[in-house]
Parts: structure tokens; sequence; C-alpha cells
């Protein structure tokens, strides 16, 4: 059986460990596949001034009762001029 595919995603949890005000408010992790990387290669070798992608999350609560956010990730198509 072949694995299931999913889009771009991650996750970012509350920091429980901030050692001062500048440390970050949460951290988590995303992860792609080489189809979305090369799409940002792709946008790189377009000479993009930014390489970016579009992001959308939902707040979740995880099997230990702490809150999260569901990222996922897309590649951000340029808006073409009519």
């Amino acid at each position: 059986m072949e694995a299931k595919k999913y889009p771009p995603s991650g996750s970012l949890f509350t920091n429980e460990n901030k050692k001062s005000e500048n440390s970050p408010d949460y951290s988590g992790y995303l992860e792609i596949e080489n189809e979305v990387l090369d799409h940002l290669i792709k946008q790189k070798e377009n000479n993009s001034e930014k390489i970016s992608m579009s992001l959308v999350g939902w707040k979740k609560v995880s099997q230990k009762g702490k809150a999260f956010l569901r990222l996922v990730a897309n590649p951000r198509e340029e808006k073409k001029p009519f």
C-alpha cells in the first residue's frame, strides 16, 4: 500500500521553555515534499526577490491537552495581471 501524500504541513506549539522575553512564543516544524522544494527552487531561478509560500492554520488540541496550531503550506502562485 502506497503511503498517503499530504501537502507541506507542520505544527507550532507554545514555547514552554522561554529563557527570556526575546525567546520565541511558539516553536515547531514544517515538512515539505521534494515537489514543493522544486517549486521553491524555480522561484529562485526565476530571479524572484523573495521565495514565499502561503500558510494556513487551524487551532488544535493535542492528546495531552496542549493547544497548538496545525499548519499547511502551499506554493504561492504569483498573481497574473488581467
